[in-house]
């Protein structure tokens, strides 16, 4: 998984991403499942 462009190494370090994005920015999530990638575009609000 990564999260703008951040590869997510643990649950912790998720969360310590989450809390860093901006608001108001568009951000590209990538989740890898056995089927394949997927890219989410997430709007980040208040």
């Amino acid at each position: 998984m990564k999260i703008d462009n951040k590869k997510v190494k643990d649950a912790k370090h998720f969360e310590q991403l989450v809390e860093a994005l901006p608001f108001g920015k568009n951000i590209a999530v990538l989740v890898q499942r056995q089927s394949g990638a997927v890219f989410l575009a997430l709007k980040i609000k208040k």
